[in-house]
């Protein structure tokens, strides 16, 4: 048996195939963290009386109770414990301090319950696991300092603060996706009485959090689908995909081999992978089945994939790592057309600096030659204005090309049908806007 430490607890997972893994501390008995598949990790301490009866004590959760303070509280409970057990009555002090302060349940603790839910959700179907990485990434990570502040005591300013440092650190992206994240959270134990009002509300919002305009132009998509061509492998084709169907990141990035029809060249995508959670039908262009066809069907031992893109279970990952890679791929191209010789940092200047850093670094100063203010997101906004601008196709069946469909036509009979609804329309619109952005892509830069 190990003994039990923040770093122990940080690490520690589940036994493959188990739900739950319980690792009992070298030294004190009883001790033990309780490691869930959710990603919840708990501290408890847990006996067998002398009539053979079993005493269980949930001393808190990780990290807002770190190993110290819950080695410090199976210590005290152990010695009661033994004192019990030698008919010596004892007065169980932090045990009722302890339930004392469970009345008053921290930001942490609420955050793992919810997940704990969520991942319930998850298994049944009913969310993607995408969605709860996402969560438990911000939950975790990105505003672990309010983790172990009391729920209720949490106030905007305090939210105000978390999400500034985070954008400074991380980037607006991550500010914006943790904001709402920590929101959603609120929201659900306000609807349990667990929380009296949403701290989120009022709090700071990053610069341009609301609806998004940027549409590409030509020239801009053709320096993205280039750039993206050099960049190669799963990445350079995910972007290439996302230009040519206008599909969300997330239902290319976490595409399976079966719903790719090879015959009818077509994508056919589970509601449960969709945002509106129907079945959806996405005709492919010849440059699109290509693109599919040159990805390799097996590993590198031979074995079957079930993933289009990434290895793990759920997709393509990495996404924020490779899309600052093509920026600065972007950024060098458009220096280099416009003559300018800039200096890169590099390991050697200043304190040593890991990849990451280095590489934030590099496009700071590259900074004027940045591809303005865009994201991959933006290559479905493309996607939709310019065939409305170019008369490809109706407005209706370009939203419902993208997966746009509502009212009516999500209701009912009509629901279950909508996967097919303007088929042959949407195949000629996959055709003719793949032969714009080829036309497009094969021309010279401008700068």
């Amino acid at each position: 048996m190990p003994r039990l430490t923040d770093d122990l607890a940080r690490s520690a997972a589940p036994a493959p195939g188990k739900s739950e893994t319980v690792i009992y501390d070298d030294a004190i008995r009883g001790f033990a963290l309780r490691v869930r598949s959710s990603g919840a990790k708990t501290w408890i301490w847990r006996r067998r009386r002398p009539d053979g009866r079993p005493e269980r004590y949930t001393i808190g959760s990780w990290p807002s109770t770190r190993a110290a303070a819950a080695r410090e509280v199976a210590k005290q409970r152990d010695a009661e414990w033994t004192a019990e057990a030698h008919g010596v009555p004892v007065e169980r002090v932090d045990r009722t301090r302890h339930r004392q302060a469970r009345r008053e349940p921290t930001l942490g603790e609420l955050a793992d319950e919810w997940l704990e839910a969520f991942e319930r959700l998850v298994s049944e179907g009913r969310r993607r696991e995408t969605t709860l990485e996402e969560y438990r990434r911000h939950l975790t990570r990105d505003i672990a300092s309010l983790r172990r502040r009391p729920a209720k005591a949490l106030t905007r300013e305090d939210v105000t603060t978390a999400l500034v440092a985070l954008e400074a650190e991380r980037g607006r992206s991550a500010a914006v996706g943790a904001r709402a994240t920590l929101s959603n959270l609120c929201s659900w134990a306000l609807e349990r009485a667990r929380l009296d009002l949403n701290p989120v509300v009022g709090s700071y919002k990053p610069d341009g959090a609301g609806d998004r305009e940027r549409v590409l132009t030509d020239n801009e998509l053709r320096e993205v689908w280039q750039t993206a061509d050099e960049y190669g492998g799963d990445f350079g084709s995910l972007v290439k995909l996302l230009a040519l169907t206008g599909q969300r990141r997330k239902e290319i990035g976490g595409l399976r081999w079966p719903e790719f029809d090879e015959g009818q060249t077509r994508l056919d995508l589970p509601g449960w992978r969709m945002k509106n959670g129907l079945t959806h039908l996405v005709p492919l262009a010849p440059a699109a089945v290509e693109l599919l066809r040159a990805i390799p069907k097996s590993d590198k031992e031979g074995k079957p994939r079930e993933l289009v893109f990434g290895r793990g279970s759920s997709g393509f990952r990495g996404w924020s790592h490779a899309k600052l890679q093509l920026d600065i791929r972007l950024a060098k191209k458009r220096a280099a057309r416009a003559g300018a010789e800039i200096k890169l940092p590099s390991r050697d200047d200043g304190p040593p600096k890991d990849q990451w850093r280095l590489e934030r670094a590099t496009l700071k100063a590259l900074e004027r030659f940045r591809l303005p203010d865009w994201r991959l997101h933006d290559l479905r906004r493309t996607f939709v204005t310019r065939c409305n601008d170019l008369g490809l196709a109706d407005p209706h069946v370009i939203d419902a090309f993208v997966g746009h469909i509502s009212g009516q036509a999500k209701a009912g009979v009509a629901g279950v049908y909508n996967r097919a609804i303007y088929l042959p329309q949407r195949v000629a619109l996959a055709n003719r806007w793949a032969a714009h952005v080829l036309r497009v892509v094969s021309g010279p830069n401008s700068t």
